[in-house]
């Protein structure tokens, strides 16, 4: 079972629980996750990070390199849509992955 309810009863048993992506964005004002002790929301911005940032503006900077150089790197395609053997992002030491 996928969903709300499913959810609820999830967080209704963990203790805490950091939740980033939800079923219907913006999380409703009334909603019971703004509410509980045991949850924090956050509105879909888990992501930001100097680091992150810090590795998609390199990538970014790389990709579009590469590119005018006629040398595309990290390219997916419909028959390859993901980079196979390959990290989607840089780690550095002491990540978690």
């Amino acid at each position: 079972m996928c969903g709300v309810a499913s959810t609820l009863g999830m967080v209704r048993k963990i203790c805490p629980a950091g939740m980033d992506v939800f079923t219907m964005e913006p999380l409703p004002a009334g909603h019971i996750f703004r509410t509980m002790p045991n949850v924090l929301a956050t509105p879909h911005i888990g992501f930001v990070t100097q680091e992150n940032y810090e590795v998609f503006f390199r990538q970014s900077f790389e990709n579009l390199q590469a590119y005018l150089n006629g040398a595309p790197i990290r390219t997916i395609t419909p028959e390859v849509p993901y980079l196979p053997d390959a990290p989607l992002v840089d780690t550095a030491p002491g990540d978690v992955t």
